[in-house]
């Protein structure tokens, strides 16, 4: 009975280990004035860890009449591989109604990268706009170190 009680708190032990490593957390927030330029606004790249997306937003609600943004989310489906777009191209133009001031985005696994990034394609009487935006993930342990 004894060993099967160490090899239970061994493993136990084990998962203890990986739930606290696995909750390092990240986030990537900040204002950016657009300049017509396809700017990034987050970017996570990992080849030896996993990680978990854990969505973020932009808020939209300096727009006004003649502005257009450009919105694209990239991934990395391969280590060391390229940026591919996912979705297209979210176009906002335009004032946003109040309660549409975020552009939302949700959980997903990352692969082996995100990125979203942001461009103002158009400007309107005020010119370009800031944005402020937040983005927040969960960094996996390496999987060398889980013993």
């Amino acid at each position: 009975m004894s060993n099967v009680v160490d090899i239970l708190n061994r493993g136990v032990s084990r998962l203890y280990r990986w739930l606290c490593l696995v909750s390092l957390k990240s986030k990537q927030s900040g204002t950016i004035t657009a300049d017509g330029t396809e700017q990034t606004l987050y970017e996570r790249s990992e080849v030896e860890r996993n990680f978990m997306f854990m969505g973020g937003y932009i808020n939209i609600e300096n727009m006004e009449s003649g502005d257009t943004i450009v919105v694209r989310k990239y991934k990395k489906l391969e280590p060391n591989g390229d940026w591919i777009q996912f979705l297209g191209d979210m176009t906002y133009s335009g004032a946003p109604d109040p309660k549409d001031k975020y552009i939302q985005f949700m959980v997903e696994p990352g692969w082996y990268g995100i990125k979203i990034t942001l461009q103002q394609t158009a400007t309107g009487a005020g010119g370009y706009k800031e944005f402020e935006y937040r983005f927040d993930d969960t960094i996996g342990v390496k999987l060398r170190e889980v013993r």
